[in-house]
C-alpha cells in the first residue's frame, strides 16, 4: 500500500508519455517543451525519468502541459500510445508469466473476469486517489469499466487508460477486443468531486457497417 501523504501512481504513466513525446518530436524538442513548463518537476523529466512511484498530480500536470502546448488531439493520440507502451511494460515485467499462462486459454469472459479481479487489487497504482470498478463482466453484452480520477484530470488522459486496457485485453483475452470511451464526466465544482470515465468493452469484432471508437 502507498504510504506517502500525496496519492501515488506507478512511474510508467510519466516514463512512457515522455518516451512517446521523444519518439514523435525528438529529444531536443521534448527537452525544450518541458523546460518551458512552470512546474519545476516537469522541467527535469528529460534528464531524470522517475524510477519509483510518483505523485498522481505530476502525471496530470504533464498531461495539462502537453494539452496546452500541443493541443487536445495530439496529446490524446500520444497518451494512447503511451498507454499501449505501458501495457507492454506490464506484460513483460509486472504481470507474472504463470498468471498470464492461466488467463490466456480461458474462455473470454472467464479470463476477463479473472484478470479484472487482479487489476482491481492493484488499482491504486494507476487510479491514485480515485477508484476503479467494473460492471457486467460475465453477463452484459457490453461490459463496462468505471474509472474515477482526481478533479485536476484533463480529458486527454482518458486515452492513456484506454490504450493500456486495450493492449492488455488484446494480448491476454482476445485480439478482437476494443475499448471505447463511453463517457467523460467532469465535476461541476472541480474541488468537490472526481472525474468519471466509463469505458465499454467490445469482445467481438465490430460489424463492417459499424465504426469502432477507440479512445
Amino acid at each position: 500500500m502507498q504510504t506517502a501523504t500525496e496519492p501515488q501512481i506507478g512511474p510508467n504513466a510519466i516514463i512512457q508519455s515522455v518516451r512517446v513525446l521523444q519518439q514523435r518530436y525528438g529529444n531536443s524538442a521534448t527537452t525544450a517543451l518541458l523546460h518551458q513548463s512552470s512546474h519545476p518537476a516537469l522541467r527535469h523529466l528529460p534528464e531524470a525519468l522517475p524510477e519509483t512511484m510518483v505523485p498522481e498530480t505530476l502525471f496530470h500536470a504533464l498531461v495539462a502541459e502537453l494539452e496546452q502546448q500541443l493541443g487536445p488531439a495530439p496529446t490524446a493520440a500520444m497518451l494512447e500510445q503511451a498507454g499501449k507502451q505501458t501495457a507492454d511494460y506490464l506484460l513483460a515485467h509486472r504481470i507474472p508469466r504463470p498468471f498470464q499462462a492461466v488467463v490466456r486459454p480461458l474462455p473470454k469472459r472467464a479470463g476477463l473476469w479473472l484478470f479484472l479481479v487482479a487489476i482491481k487489487q492493484h488499482a491504486w497504482t494507476f487510479a491514485g486517489s480515485g477508484s476503479f470498478s467494473t460492471a457486467g463482466i460475465l453477463s452484459a453484452p457490453t461490459p463496462t469499466l468505471h474509472l474515477s480520477l482526481p478533479p485536476i484530470a484533463r480529458a486527454p488522459v482518458a486515452t492513456f487508460y484506454a490504450g493500456t486496457f486495450r493492449r492488455l485485453f488484446q494480448v491476454l483475452i482476445t485480439p478482437a477486443c476494443q475499448v471505447e470511451l463511453g463517457a467523460w464526466e467532469a465535476p461541476a465544482a472541480p474541488a468537490e468531486s472526481y472525474v468519471k470515465c466509463l469505458y465499454r468493452l467490445h469482445l467481438m469484432p465490430a460489424r463492417k457497417e459499424q465504426t469502432s471508437c477507440v479512445s
